[in-house]
């Protein structure tokens, strides 16, 4: 038996990422915002929330935003 996920080109996505258009597989971790009807990668979803609701409301970042 052969363990973990299969080779990506046997497999088909089972969505696409709405912030970065990247493939979500299955066994990745990814968020269904209520929002919209959509998916996002977990390493996504703070930079979709900034931009959705900082820049929304005129909230700029001074320092680097992305936690680095």
């Amino acid at each position: 038996m052969i363990y973990g996920r299969p080779d990506p080109q046997e497999e088909q996505p089972v969505a696409y990422c709405d912030y970065c258009g990247g493939e979500i597989y299955p066994g990745d971790s990814a968020y269904i915002p209520a929002e919209f009807d959509g998916m996002l990668h977990a390493d996504c979803v703070k930079d979709w929330l900034y931009e959705t609701y900082a820049w929304g409301l005129g909230v700029w970042c001074e320092v680097s935003c992305s936690g680095e």
